[in-house]
């Protein structure tokens, strides 16, 4: 638990300060970090979020089980910059890759934000976008 940012705060439609659930995740594929995720989550929505997710596992069980059956990603941001120390040790990174950073917004099927995310990615990754008309 901490206090939210203002930038997680405006996203979440909480106010700076309040608390929100962090779960920071870091990603292993064939035994080498490939991505760090950090995730908030609205304290006082979802008060039993940490033992349940500790129970669950998964983020997706966790929601399920606190009464969110589905929900949408109603935007990111793609974006670069140099990792800070902390995220190049925890990527096994050298310092001079940068990061692509993926800033994103998870929202409930009222249309209600529900998870303010960001993934870090070492910045030789390639992303593919398709085309959803074909």
């Amino acid at each position: 638990m901490r206090a939210a940012i203002p930038i997680v705060a405006g996203e979440l439609n909480l106010h700076p300060g309040a608390p929100v659930i962090f779960l920071e995740r870091l990603r292993i594929v064939d035994d080498e970090p490939v991505g760090l995720s950090l995730h908030h989550f609205s304290a006082e929505r979802f008060p039993g979020f940490p033992e349940m997710y500790r129970v669950r596992g998964t983020i997706t069980q966790t929601l399920i089980d606190s009464g969110i059956p589905d929900y949408t990603r109603q935007k990111t941001r793609i974006s670069a910059r140099m990792s800070q120390a902390r995220e190049a040790e925890f990527l096994r990174l050298p310092r001079h890759i940068p990061l692509l950073v993926q800033r994103y917004l998870n929202i409930d099927g009222l249309g209600r934000p529900l998870e303010y995310g960001e993934s870090l990615s070492g910045g030789e990754v390639m992303v593919e976008f398709t085309d959803p008309a074909h």
